[in-house]
């Protein structure tokens, strides 16, 4: 009898999971075409073929931002999804951070205004180039040192591939 009460029990809380009040539902619905990362609790799509700036506006224009990273975890997802996308893939993605000099010295920062604390620089990165204000992110190791998720400044009018970031719904 103690058996089946048991089992009973346990039933009932696979049907019902737990219910306590300090639980909060899971936010992971993404556009179509948009894949959600568990690990940033963000929706991310990979889109072809711009510079830097028009990059953003179709971001911003896509409910979103050029994706800042805050750690390994999160580069790595966007490099497994830069290197599967589908459609022409190449070696460096667009992502949102940039530099502005403030008195000479040079900041790096993010478009979506969360800190820029991803600095994984490939070799010889960031270099102090005056036309190199954007950011882009190694998807594959590369002949010059450069490993996956390695970042990069670059010039903004370069055309490559981005990757956008936004909130689920």
């Amino acid at each position: 009898m103690k058996e089946i009460i048991f089992c009973f029990i346990l039933s009932l809380a696979f049907v019902f999971g737990d219910i306590s009040d300090n639980q909060t539902p899971q936010k992971t619905g993404c556009q179509s075409e948009w894949t959600y990362f568990h690990g940033s609790g963000f929706c991310y799509k990979i889109f072809v073929n711009e510079n830097w700036n028009d990059a953003e506006k179709i971001c911003v224009k896509n409910g979103g931002h050029l994706s800042s990273i805050q750690n390994k975890a999160e580069a790595f997802f966007i490099a497994k999804l830069g290197q599967s996308s589908r459609g022409f893939v190449r070696p460096e993605i667009y992502i949102g951070s940039f530099t502005s000099k403030n008195d000479g010295l040079t900041k790096w920062q993010n478009n979506d205004s969360t800190p820029f604390i991803y600095h994984y620089w490939g070799p010889k990165d960031p270099s102090d180039h005056p036309n190199e204000k954007c950011v882009e992110m190694h998807l594959f190791p590369n002949a010059f040192g450069a490993r996956t998720g390695d970042l990069n400044n670059v010039n903004c009018e370069k055309v490559q591939n981005f990757i956008c970031k936004a909130m689920p719904f």
